[in-house]
C-alpha cells in the first residue's frame, strides 16, 4: 500500500513538473513584413558570426541574450545569418549525392570493361567530382534569416 501511495505521489509531483515547465525558444522575426518564425530548443542550426566563423548543432538558450551551439557560445547580436539544419533532410541529402556517385563511378568502370576504352572513365570524373563533394558538404535549401535584411532574433518562452 506505501508502494501505491508512494507511486502515485511522484506521478503527480513528476506531471506538475511537466506542467510547470516553461520550454524557451529562439523567435526570428522581421517587422517590415510582418512574418516570424519560432525555433524550439534542442533543433539543429547552422549559423554565419559576425567575424565570419560558421557554427553548427543543437540549440541550447543560456540567457536572454545567449545560445550556445555546439559546445559554443553565441551572442545573438553575433549573429548574421540563421538557417535551420534538420538531421533528416541533411541525411537523405548525403545519401543521395553518395549513391549517385556510386551509380556514376559503376556504370564508368563497367563501361571501361566492356569496351575496352579508358577515356570514357576519365570524362566522368568531372560529374563523378561534384557529387562526391556534395556528399560530403551537403546543400542547406532551408531559409536564411540574415540580419541585414533586417531579421532580428529574440529568446522567448513558449507557453503551450
Amino acid at each position: 500500500m506505501v508502494k501505491l501511495i508512494t507511486f502515485f505521489i511522484l506521478n503527480l509531483l513528476l506531471a506538475f513538473n511537466v506542467a510547470i515547465a516553461q520550454e524557451k525558444g529562439l523567435k526570428i522575426f522581421n517587422i517590415d513584413k510582418g512574418k516570424e518564425v519560432l525555433i524550439k530548443e534542442n533543433k539543429r542550426l547552422k549559423i554565419k558570426m559576425a567575424d565570419g566563423s560558421r557554427i553548427s548543432g543543437r540549440l541550447r538558450i543560456i540567457d536572454a541574450e545567449t545560445i550556445m551551439l555546439n559546445h559554443k557560445t553565441v551572442k545573438l547580436a553575433e549573429i548574421v545569418k540563421l538557417k535551420r539544419n534538420p538531421l533528416l533532410t541533411s541525411s537523405l541529402t548525403k545519401t543521395v549525392f553518395y549513391t549517385a556517385a556510386g551509380i556514376v563511378a559503376f556504370s564508368g568502370i563497367i563501361t571501361s570493361v566492356v569496351t575496352g576504352n579508358v577515356a570514357f572513365s576519365v570524362i566522368l570524373v568531372p560529374v563523378f567530382a561534384p557529387l562526391v563533394y556534395g556528399g560530403i558538404k551537403p546543400p542547406n535549401f532551408y531559409r536564411n534569416y540574415k540580419s541585414y535584411r533586417k531579421w532580428e532574433y529574440e529568446i522567448v518562452s513558449l507557453q503551450e
